[in-house]
C-alpha cells in the first residue's frame, strides 16, 4: 500500500479509517469491562461460570461482547428495581457506588458501545 509504485494510494483513507473503526470498537469493550470489572462483570462470570477464574487479559472480545449484550437485553426487566433500590434511604456508600455504577453501564456506556458496533456494521467494516 505505501509502496513506490502508489498502487495503493486511493485505497490508504479507507483501510485506516476501518482499522480506526474497528480498534476503538474493541478498545471501547475492554475498557467498559475493565472498569466495570469488579463490580459487576466478575460477579456476573462466577455466577454463570462458578468453577472457572475471570481475568480480564484473557476474556475475548466475543465474551465481553456476550456479557454486554446479556446485561443490556436483560436491563428493561430490572429497571424499576434498580431504580427502587437506587432510592432507597440508607443505603451504605459502597452500595450506593455499585447500584450507581450499574444504572450508568445501562444507560449510558452499553448504548454507546453497541451504537459504536452497529455503525461499523452499517458501514461493514467488520467483513
Amino acid at each position: 500500500m505505501y509502496d513506490s509504485s502508489g498502487c495503493g494510494a486511493n485505497l490508504r483513507k479507507y483501510v485506516s479509517l476501518s482499522l480506526a473503526w474497528w480498534h476503538n470498537y474493541k478498545w471501547a469493550t475492554k475498557q467498559v469491562v475493565r472498569v466495570f470489572g469488579s463490580d459487576i462483570f466478575v460477579p456476573l462470570h462466577h455466577h454463570l461460570f462458578p468453577d472457572r477464574t475471570y481475568s480480564i487479559d484473557k476474556v475475548t472480545l466475543t465474551s465481553q461482547a456476550t456479557y454486554l449484550s446479556y446485561i443490556r437485553l436483560a436491563y428493561p426487566l430490572f429497571r424499576q428495581a434498580l431504580s427502587n433500590a437506587l432510592s432507597t434511604p440508607g443505603l451504605l456508600t459502597n452500595q450506593r457506588a455499585i447500584l450507581t455504577n450499574l444504572s450508568d453501564l445501562c444507560e449510558f456506556f452499553i448504548p454507546v458501545v453497541c451504537m459504536c458496533f452497529i455503525f461499523m456494521s452499517l458501514f461493514n467494516v467488520l467483513d
